[in-house]
Parts: C-alpha cells; sequence; structure tokens
C-alpha cells in the first residue's frame, strides 16, 4: 500500500511541477512577445537583442536573489520586518545601509552594461522604450494576476507603462 501512496504522490507532486513549469515558459513567451511589440523589433535585431537582455534579467534576478536578500537580511540571517528596524542600533543600521547601496549600486552597473551592449544591437531610441515595455508587461501581468483572483478591477494606468505606443 506505501508504495502505491508513494508511488501517487510523485506523480501528483511531477504533474505539479509541469504545471508550474509549462506556466512559466507561457509567460516568458508572453513577455518575448510584448515587449518585442512594444520596442517594434525587427527580426534580424530580435535576434540580437534577447540574449543580451535575457542575460541582462539573469544577473539582475542573481543580485536581487542573493546579495538583495542579504542586503535587507538583519545581523540575526533573517529578512527584516517591520519594526526590527525599531530596535535596530546606529551601527547596525549603518551596516544595512552598506549594504543596501552596495546592491544598488551592483544594479546600476548591470543596467549600465546593458545600455553599453545593446547600443550596438539596437537604436538608442528602443533602448529608451525598453524600461516603458518592461513596466508595461508586469503591469499587464499583475492586471491578469488581479482578474483570475476575482479582484476584478483594473489597476490604473500610469504614464508611460508601454500601452497604447
Amino acid at each position: 500500500m506505501k508504495p502505491l501512496i508513494l508511488t501517487a504522490a510523485l506523480l501528483l507532486s511531477s504533474i505539479f511541477v509541469y504545471g508550474q513549469q509549462e506556466r512559466a515558459e507561457v509567460m516568458e513567451a508572453q513577455r518575448v512577445a510584448f515587449i518585442t511589440k512594444q520596442l517594434d523589433l525587427t527580426s534580424e535585431e530580435s535576434a540580437k537583442f534577447w540574449p543580451v537582455y535575457n542575460a541582462y534579467q539573469k544577473e539582475l534576478d542573481q543580485i536581487k536573489g542573493r546579495e538583495g536578500k542579504q542586503g535587507r537580511k538583519g545581523q540575526k540571517g533573517h529578512r527584516m520586518r517591520k519594526g526590527e528596524t525599531d530596535t535596530m542600533t546606529e551601527a547596525e543600521a549603518e551596516v544595512q545601509l552598506a549594504k543596501m547601496l552596495a546592491v544598488g549600486q551592483k544594479e546600476l552597473d548591470l543596467k549600465s552594461k546593458l545600455i553599453r551592449d545593446l547600443k550596438g544591437v539596437i537604436p538608442a531610441t528602443k533602448i529608451v522604450k525598453l524600461k516603458q515595455a518592461d513596466r508595461g508587461f508586469k503591469k499587464k501581468l499583475l492586471q491578469n494576476i488581479a482578474k483570475r483572483r476575482g479582484n476584478g478591477k483594473d489597476m490604473p494606468a500610469r504614464k508611460g507603462d508601454g500601452e497604447g505606443n
């Protein structure tokens, strides 16, 4: 009986993981299509743009994932929660500020590298539109999530979200 339960549990967990992976792939395809359309990339530009941008995103995720968490952690090795800053000493606050600045500087350095790398791939006007397109996709994604959860409320449009360009 135990092997049957174990097999069923493994099957269900693999279906769950597959479903999550499939959703991530669909979302990535939607992101590529949205940004490609917003930037009006030609097929030649797109072929050169996406490897550069994907590498940037991967590095940014690493910075925000690893160093970003460390930069927001307290001395005890957990994320700073509201109220914990009230009991923080001045020395601990100085350490937190230094960590925050270091992560921010890494993000800025990475963004500068992205711009340098993209200048040889797409025109500067399209590089400028990239931030709006990325923000527009995230907004659209959040709206879709809200609708699925039953909120159904549209998020208010913000100027420069990349919609209707």
